[in-house]
C-alpha cells in the first residue's frame, strides 16, 4: 500500500504530500484541483515517460518520493530482483523517486541509489492498478477477463501461465517440423516413381567399368576365335619344338656352352645369366600360351549373351548420359535419393511421434491451469459479489465461468465474466447485460477482490 507520496515542483504544485489513511482513499476536487497530477506523479514513480513541460517554475527540477509498504511475496517476484538485490534490510520499506530535469532527461531511483527506469515499472505492475473509463471497454474483452483471473493467483498462476506458454510454443515447433517433414515426404513421392524406375533399370545390369571392358575384349575374343586358337597353336608348336627342338630346349644349350666357356673367360657368366633368365622367361611364355589356348579349345564363349550384355550397357549408356561413368553416377546418386525417400518415411514417424509428446505435456499443463482457474474463478467470484455489495449491487449475482476451449497458447479455457441482478436469474456475460455504471463498479470490485 502507499504509505506516503511527496511531490516538489511538478508543473504548478509547488509542495505536496499525499499520506492516504488506512482502506479506501476518495481524491476528490474540481477540475483543475490537481488531481491528475497527483496521478502523474504515481505515475512516474512507477517508470512513466517524463518530459520537461512536467518541471514547474520553481527550481530546474520536478522531485517525486513515495514510500510503499509491500508484502514477502512481492520481493520473491522475478521483475523486481533488481530492487530486492538493493534493499538495505529485510525489514526496509519500499522507497522510490524520480527526478525530472528541465531538459527532459530525468533519474530513477530507489533507497537514493540509481536504478532502471525498467525496475519502477516492474514495481508498478505488482503494486498499483489505474482505472478509468477504458476500463469498461477492457472488462468486456475475453482476452481481458482471463488476465483479470490469473492475475487473481499471483506469482504462481504466473509461473504455470508461463509454464503453459512454452509448453504451447515446443507444440507449435513440433507441429511445424512435422508439417515441413510431411511435405518434404509428398513432393518426394510425387518423384519416388520414378526414381525407382531408373534404378530398376541400372540394378539388374550391376555395372561396372571394368566389366564393361571386360565384355568388349570378350566380344572380340569371340568373333576371332579361329584366328586366336591359330595364332596361339602356332606360338605353342614353336616354342615347345613340335617340328623339331623347343625353342626353350635350344637356349638351354647355348646357355650350356657358355658355362663351359666361362671356366675360361668369367667375363662369359653374365652372357651365361641373360639365357638362364630367357630360358625361363619363355617356358612362362610358353606355360600361358597353352593355358589360353586350352581355354579356347571349348569352342567360342556365347556371343550372343555378350552381345546381350552390350546393349544393355548401351541402353543405360543412352538414358544416363553416354558413358559407362555417368550410368555409375547416376546409379550412386539414384540409391542416395530412394535412401533418403525412406529416411524421410522414418522422419515422418518420428516427428509425429514428437507432436504427440508435446500434445501430452501441453494438455497436462493446460489440465493444472485449468484446475488452478477454476480455484481462483470460485474465489475471486465470491470476493467480488462481497464488493458489489458496498457498491450498491446487492443482490447482484456475479460468477467466473472456466470453460472449455480448443487448445492454445492460454491453455484450453475460455474465461467468461456473468452477471445476473438477482438470484434465480441466469447469469450472462458482462459485456452483453451490464450498463456502464455497473461495469465501473465491477471494475472496482476486481481491482479490491485481486489487489487483496
Amino acid at each position: 500500500m502507499i504509505v506516503r507520496v511527496d511531490i516538489e515542483n511538478l508543473v504548478i504544485v509547488e509542495h505536496a504530500e499525499f499520506v492516504p489513511g488506512a482502506g479506501l482513499t476518495a481524491i476528490t476536487g474540481e477540475t483543475g484541483a490537481g488531481k491528475t497530477l497527483l496521478a502523474t506523479a504515481i505515475a512516474l514513480l512507477f517508470g512513466g515517460d517524463a518530459d520537461a513541460g512536467q518541471v514547474g517554475p520553481a527550481s530546474e527540477q520536478a522531485w517525486i518520493e513515495g514510500e510503499f509498504e509491500v508484502d514477502d511475496a512481492f520481493w520473491l517476484h522475478p521483475d523486481v530482483a533488481t530492487l530486492a538485490e538493493l534493499r538495505p534490510e529485510d525489514d526496509t520499506p519500499l522507497v522510490l523517486a524520480r527526478r525530472v530535469e528541465r531538459s527532459g532527461r530525468s533519474r530513477a531511483m530507489a533507497w537514493g541509489r540509481t536504478v532502471a527506469k525498467t525496475d519502477l515499472a516492474a514495481a508498478g505492475r505488482l503494486l498499483v492498478a489505474t482505472a478509468g473509463q477504458h476500463v469498461q471497454v477492457r472488462l468486456r474483452s475475453p482476452e481481458h477477463q482471463r488476465m483479470t483471473l490469473d492475475g487473481a493467483g499471483g506469482i504462481a498462476q504466473s509461473l504455470l501461465v508461463t509454464e503453459m506458454h512454452a509448453a504451447w510454443a515446443a507444440l507449435t515447433a513440433a507441429r511445424v517440423e512435422h508439417a515441413r517433414v510431411d511435405q518434404l515426404v509428398a513432393v518426394s513421392a510425387l518423384h519416388a516413381g520414378r526414381l525407382r524406375e531408373d534404378l530398376a533399370r541400372i540394378e539388374p545390369v550391376q555395372p561396372s567399368a571394368a566389366d564393361a571392358g571386360e565384355l568388349r575384349g570378350a566380344r572380340d575374343r569371340a568373333r576371332h576365335h579361329a584366328t586366336l586358337v591359330e595364332s596361339l597353336a602356332g606360338a605353342a608348336s614353336t616354342l615347345e619344338g613340335r617340328d623339331g627342338a623347343s625353342a626353350v630346349d635350344l637356349v638351354g644349350r647355348a646357355y650350356a656352352s657358355l658355362q663351359h666357356g666361362a671356366e675360361l673367360d668369367p667375363g662369359l657368366h653374365d652372357l651365361a645369366g641373360q639365357l638362364l633368365a630367357l630360358q625361363e622367361q619363355l617356358a612362362d611364355a610358353a606355360s600361358d600360351i597353352g593355358s589360353r589356348l586350352s581355354e579356347l579349345e571349348g569352342g567360342p564363349a556365347s556371343l550372343d549373351d555378350i552381345e546381350e550384355r552390350l546393349s544393355a550397357y548401351a541402353e543405360l549408356e543412352r538414358h544416363f548420359g553416354g558413358t559407362v561413368e555417368s550410368v555409375l553416377a547416376a546409379w550412386a546418386d539414384l540409391r542416395v535419393q530412394v535412401a533418403s525417400i525412406d529416411d524421410a518415411g522414418g522422419a515422418l514417424g518420428e516427428t509425429q511421434a514428437r507432436v504427440a509428446v508435446a500434445e501430452t505435456a501441453a494438455r497436462g499443463v493446460a489440465q493444472r491451469l485449468t484446475d488452478a482457474r477454476c480455484l481462483l474463478a470460485d474465489q475471486l467470484s465470491a470476493d467480488v459479489r462481497d464488493s458489489l455489495a458496498e457498491l450498491g449491487m446487492g443482490g447482484s449475482v456475479f460468477r467466473v465461468d472456466v470453460g472449455e476451449h480448443e487448445l492454445g497458447l492460454h491453455g484450453g479455457d475460455r474465461i467468461a465474466f456473468l452477471l445476473a441482478p438477482s438470484e434465480g436469474i441466469e447469469p450472462r456475460r458482462v459485456a452483453q447485460v451490464a450498463s456502464g455504471g455497473e461495469l465501473s463498479r465491477i471494475a472496482l470490485a476486481l481491482l479490491v477482490a485481486t489487489s487483496t
